[in-house]
């Protein structure tokens, strides 16, 4: 026995990654080994991930999972130390040295390449940009997307297409009271699209979108909901898919697509249109994205191993903006890849395989691939936690066990180094201009102003 996990060797675990994944897996950790001091390391200056920059501004109820989080941060066993780069700013092998236990709980923040010609066309935007312009995200805060066209083509068939066709076809006065960007808001007070198409390369059997975020969307005041009977060809093989799905609700989901199929569209400002069996094949565009060329499809095989074969068929669909939700997978750190088919790294119950990296695990979409809702990350992160404690008695603990000159080489390099407290300002801030513009909270946009609030506020306390 090592002694690992007592009151005079406390395990400690560095967690990378802040968001709902790291959170899960640190509560799980505190719960199972109350003596466990964790870290809990980010990229980004603020914690949350996924919740604050990937949950649509109109579901606050997902959101409201941060008020746990919160509790878990303030933990005495727990840090958060935002605003640091592994693999940039501190190597992995230098949390090893200081940690029993590294986690990754990265997420998916690599997006999958739309792969067709005209793919980089002005116009066309990768999810994760489109959703982090309305989010507030940095990185993309300033990107101002081309709504001056009629209609918009979102290629995917999961829930984060649903979201972005949410969005473009609300009115503005029912976002403005959330969370979503102001910027992002007096855009779309401009917005010109009438038509959103949700393109799918394989029939409704095979979505990825839930139920409710089908359902929210056919209930949008102002939007009527069209899918044509010949983009619902629905066979035998189709039905068993649906009718034996894990999820009950998705084959309600397939009668409300059917139910469509047989409803008279009803007369409204603004269109919703599903365009099942079609791939995109090319962005075509003077400049700018003006047409999109697609390919009908069917489908063969049996039931629940099915694969979808060009016809030959093809189609122009006219639209001015393009948004590919194809899909995430996760960033490689140094010396480990992802898998290409999950987009997720190699593990055994959430131990990661790779040689000369013991003690190396992984949880959240980084271990399984991008699937699932906020608190699908759960389940694995229970998983992952079993794993690591059954591995406890052969963990050998880090030669220097203190982060104090890690941290404070970044310190002399001219990072800033967010604690969770610098987080609580932030907050307040936050919150306190979203008041003053009637809205939930008004997000700060850029890490550099992150960085000078959280100083005046350091100076002022």
């Amino acid at each position: 026995m090592n002694g690992l996990g007592t009151s005079q060797l406390p395990l400690r675990v560095a967690i990378i990654g802040a968001g709902p994944s790291g959170f899960f897996t640190a509560a799980a950790l505190l719960r199972a080994e109350p003596q466990t001091e964790i870290a809990l390391f980010d990229r980004m200056p603020v914690p949350y991930g996924l919740v604050r920059y990937g949950v649509a501004p109109d579901h606050q109820e997902i959101k409201r999972i941060t008020k746990t989080f919160a509790r878990t941060a303030e933990a005495a066993s727990v840090a958060f130390h935002g605003n640091l780069h592994v693999g940039r700013n501190v190597s992995l092998e230098e949390l090893q040295r200081c940690f029993d236990v590294v986690i990754l709980a990265t997420g998916a923040e690599g997006e999958r390449p739309l792969g067709i010609p005209g793919a980089n066309l002005p116009g066309v935007y990768s999810a994760n940009a489109f959703v982090g312009w309305y989010n507030a995200h940095p990185q993309f805060a300033d990107l101002a997307p081309d709504l001056s066209c009629k209609t918009a083509v979102l290629i995917g068939n999961g829930n984060v297409a649903v979201d972005v066709a949410r969005v473009l076809l609300s009115s503005p006065s029912r976002l403005a009271c959330t969370d979503i960007s102001s910027r992002a808001l007096e855009h779309l007070r401009r917005n010109c699209i009438r038509e959103v198409i949700i393109l799918g390369r394989r029939s409704p059997a095979q979505a990825s979108f839930t139920h409710a975020e089908v359902k929210e969307l056919f209930s949008l005041d102002g939007v009527a909901t069209v899918l044509d009977p010949t983009d619902f060809l629905f066979d035998e093989e189709d039905r068993v898919e649906a009718w034996h799905h894990p999820d009950p609700r998705h084959r309600q989901m397939i009668e409300d697509f059917l139910h469509l199929t047989t409803t008279s569209v009803p007369s409204a400002p603004r269109c919703l249109r599903f365009r099942f069996l079609r791939s995109p094949t090319e962005v075509r565009g003077t400049g700018h994205a003006q047409e999109l060329l697609v390919s009908r499809n069917k489908l063969e095989g049996r039931a629940f191993e099915r694969r979808t074969v060009a016809t030959g068929d093809t189609e122009s669909i006219p639209c001015g903006l393009v948004v590919a939700c194809v899909g995430f997978q996760g960033e490689p750190l140094p010396s480990i890849p992802v898998d290409p088919n999950t987009g997720a790294f190699q593990h055994d119950a959430g131990r990661v395989r790779v040689s000369g990296a013991p003690w190396l695990y992984a949880t959240g979409w980084c271990k399984t691939g991008p699937r699932g809702l906020v608190g699908s990350s759960k389940k694995e992160s229970s998983e992952t936690v079993a794993t690591l404690l059954s591995d406890l008695p052969r963990i050998v603990p880090a030669p220097e066990r203190t982060t104090h000159m890690l941290l404070m080489r970044q310190k002399k390099e001219g990072i800033k180094i967010f604690t969770f407290h610098d987080w609580r300002n932030l907050d307040q801030i936050e919150q306190a201009r979203g008041r003053a513009a009637g809205k939930l909270r008004e997000k700060i946009p850029s890490v550099p102003e992150m960085h000078l609030l959280a100083e005046q506020c350091s100076q002022q306390q």
